[in-house]
């Protein structure tokens, strides 16, 4: 455009050509109107060079106008702004940007906004799209406009939570790559709370002259939600109350009168409740059903369908026993004496235990036949046969609970016994008279409500054996010292748990205390159930689950809440076969199955930290992306100004237009002023 700056020549091109020749003639001597006559030219030439100078600064100021001029902050200002560009446009695609408002649901007011920033580049820049939500998705090179456009007609939301942190990781690896002069990253989100409260600056790692953040309006957006699931139930069993408890969170202002949420199990509703949610505030629903079978169950809590159904759903799963079988083997009948009067008291109330009881003598393989856990008590030595049988009994699924003996032979139970089973070995015998258990927090919940601060209702132990832990030994519970009291790890399919005193009333008291039955009972049930029975994933999570019985060779399909089917294999992980689903994208209960027979079933929810809807505040934003160089672009603002003010300079083609204008107003009206008449004197 700089080149129509030569059309300025054409007014003095028009004038010099349009010079009239004069021709002298011969006339009487007027010398008084001669001097009229000069005096008179003289105003009109200056006339004509003004008319002349005005139009040709007019021309001059229109193709300057079209070169589009711009200021710089610094003080410079020059014509013309293709200096190319590399851009980088991160598009938000977490869950909350399905929230439905007025206008429709965010992800789509985000993709429009991309939409428009395409618009802003010219041939010459290098653009990358990269949508993020759990994990970045799609290619982190440069593409035309055109297939930007596609990949932006083609983007989805998903049912991932946000990683900011991937996603600026991956723009700023693609800047890095790009040698232009300016970079420029676009980040075009919700603002959504959850993942803005990272502690660690994020500016130091960008590669970015420029950041702008691109968002809805800043309106409330009230949501509804299932923070998580507590399932009673340390004795699931069909024909028994199952107590269900669901954390309901309100993220709104304002309080939400008359919330329904119903219970589903197997697909069937079964109770209904009714609340009222304060602002800002979580309750807890309660529901009480009795499962009619036994088997693996599957079910959820629903809530009324609000602006983000999909955090309205909170899936579980679990395994309702229909028989436990517990064998209790000591070296008389006094060493399972107590365990025995505390599982019976216990099976009165829980109709899956089936109990039975014998001496160390008297294992053998038919005997462990028809057992799912299997109580060592006072275990002191056994032979090479008998620690097979209860290694292969271990390995094969099944669970066990040891207590040693006071005298236990302490090379065999730490080589032969639990060297094959747990990374767990007992050391030396310590003694600490009146030494109690922790009570303030750390152990597993397994034994929750069970440990109280009273002294009365705690154990007493005044020896036990320290065990030295390796990892992959889960503690359970500890001394108030700090040493293990209970750990648990995990062998082939099946599962330990390694005490640290035997049954021995001249060791503690422990036989003797409220605690002691239930707490057999709960380790009865927690070891009869397969380690990942009551495992919970989240969207974007990679899935192992291990299927006791299923050949290595077996073809497994994965099928997903939509039904998508995907074809797996099995890896060993942590010496055991399993099934890994490499990613679940999509929220309900997942199906495995061989030849179209389900084999197992899994919930996956989306995480619900999510579910916090406010927009982060822009203070937090400057501090996680640093001050001199973010911008924020709210609602339907229009970004193309400020990019090209930050990118050029402050564009000037509108001043030069007017100032054009102007000088041909002027022209005009100088050209076209009337005459003044001569005067007659």
């Amino acid at each position: 455009m700089l080149l129509g700056m030569a059309a300025a020549v054409l007014p003095l091109a028009i004038h010099l050509f349009s010079r009239g020749r004069t021709r002298p003639e011969p006339f009487s001597d007027l010398s008084f109107l001669q001097q009229v006559h000069q005096s008179r030219m003289r105003r009109i030439r200056l006339r004509q060079w003004i008319v002349l100078l005005l139009r040709t600064l007019a021309i001059l100021l229109l193709a300057a106008a079209f070169s589009r001029p711009a200021y710089q902050a610094a003080g410079s200002a020059w014509i013309g702004s293709s200096v190319p560009t590399a851009a980088v446009l991160l598009l938000d695609r977490s869950y909350s940007t399905t929230y439905r408002t007025a206008e429709g649901r965010l992800f789509d007011q985000l993709r429009g906004r991309a939409a428009a920033l395409i618009e802003l580049f010219s041939p010459g820049d290098r653009v990358t799209m990269i949508p993020f939500a759990g994990d970045v998705a799609g290619s982190d090179e440069p593409a035309s406009a055109e297939l930007l456009r596609q990949h932006l007609e083609d983007a989805t939301p998903s049912e991932e939570a946000t990683n900011l942190r991937a996603a600026l990781s991956a723009g700023s690896r693609s800047l890095a790559r790009e040698t232009l002069g300016n970079r420029e990253l676009f980040l075009v989100t919700d603002l959504s709370h959850h993942d803005w409260l990272d502690p660690e600056p994020l500016a130091d790692s960008l590669v970015a002259d420029q950041v702008y953040v691109l968002s809805p309006p800043p309106r409330p957006r009230p949501n509804l939600f299932i923070e998580h699931l507590d399932i009673s139930g340390w004795m699931p069993a069909a024909g028994a109350r199952l107590d269900v408890a669901a954390a309901v969170a309100n993220a709104g202002d304002e309080p939400v009168a008359g919330v329904s949420a119903d219970l589903f199990i197997d697909g069937e509703r079964v109770q209904r409740r009714q609340a009222d949610l304060p602002a800002r505030a979580t309750i807890t629903i309660a529901f009480a059903v009795t499962p009619r079978r036994a088997g693996r169950i599957t079910g959820y809590v629903e809530l009324d369908h609000d602006a983000l159904p999909l955090d309205n759903r909170r899936y579980f799963a679990l395994d309702v026993s229909a028989d436990i079988g517990v064998l209790l083997l000591g070296e008389s009948s006094t060493d399972t004496y107590y365990p025995r009067r505390a599982l019976a008291a216990a099976g009165a109330a829980d109709p899956a235990l089936r109990l039975d009881s014998g001496l160390f003598a008297e294992l053998d393989s038919n005997r462990l036949d028809t057992v799912d856990v299997l109580f060592l008590c006072n275990l002191r030595h056994l032979d090479a046969g008998r620690t097979r049988l209860i290694l292969d009994f271990v390995r094969g699924g099944g669970g066990l609970v040891l207590f040693p003996s006071p005298l236990v032979d302490v090379s065999y139970l730490n080589r032969e016994l639990l060297a094959p089973l747990v990374p767990a070995a007992v050391v030396r015998t310590r003694h600490d008279r009146s030494q109690t258990l922790a009570v303030d927090g750390g152990h597993h919940a397994l034994l929750d409500d069970l440990l109280t601060p009273r002294e009365e209702d705690r154990p007493r132990f005044d020896s036990w054996f320290e065990m030295a832990a390796q990892p992959g030994l889960e503690p359970l519970a500890r001394f108030a010292n700090g040493h293990l009291f209970l750990a648990t790890g995990s062998a082939g399919h099946g599962r330990v748990v390694l005490a640290a005193v035997p049954l021995s009333d001249e060791w503690s008291d422990l036989s003797f205390k409220g605690i002691f039955a239930p707490l057999m009972h709960r380790l009865t049930r927690h070891l009869s159930q397969r380690p990942e029975h009551d495992r919970s994933y989240q969207v974007g999570d990679s899935v192992a689950r291990f299927l006791h019985g299923i050949p290595a060779g077996s073809t497994v399909a994965a099928e997903s809440p939509s039904g998508d089917r995907l074809l797996i294999s099995p890896e060993t992980v942590a010496g055991r076969l399993a099934w890994s689903v490499p990613l679940v994208d999509e929220s309900g209960i997942w199906h495995l199955s061989i030849d179209a027979e389900v084999v197992d079933q899994f919930p996956v929810n989306v995480d619900t930290r999510e579910s916090r809807l406010q927009p982060v505040r822009r203070q937090r934003v400057v501090e996680l992306l640093g001050a001199e160089r973010v911008q924020f672009v709210e609602g339907d603002v229009d970004v193309r100004d400020l990019v090209l003010g930050n990118r050029f300079g402050r564009e000037l083609w509108r001043e030069f237009l007017v100032a054009a204008l102007l000088l041909l107003l002027l022209e005009l009206w100088i050209a076209r002023a009337p005459r003044s008449a001569p005067s007659a004197s």
